[in-house]
């Protein structure tokens, strides 16, 4: 299986160049500049997936929500595989809260 990693451990630009490819509008200032705080915030949990060419397959965050919960979004992989590897991973960090998902 591919690895995964904590956010910080990977050059943000990837994480960028990876998310240009599958967000509605590629090369958006205010999508990037909003990513960077969103993977960053307190008690969140950022992954991405690699694969054999250390190139980024996929990402996810768990972030806190109101109301003792919390929101999965965003996750984007290229194929369901990863994205269910990554979903799985971020739902360990759960610790008995109630967990939503984005869908878009």
């Amino acid at each position: 299986m591919w690895p995964r990693y904590k956010m910080s451990a990977v050059d943000f630009d990837k994480v960028l160049e990876y998310d240009n490819k599958r967000f509605v509008s590629s090369n958006y200032k205010v999508r990037h500049d909003f990513l960077k705080l969103w993977t960053t915030m307190p008690d969140t949990t950022s992954l991405v997936a690699l694969g054999n060419d250390q190139e980024i397959v996929g990402y996810g965050c768990l972030v806190p929500a109101f109301d003792n919960k919390c929101q999965v979004a965003p996750l984007y992989a290229d194929d369901a595989q990863i994205a269910e590897g990554l979903l799985r991973k971020l739902l360990t960090k759960v610790n008995g809260r109630k967990a939503t998902i984005d869908v878009w």
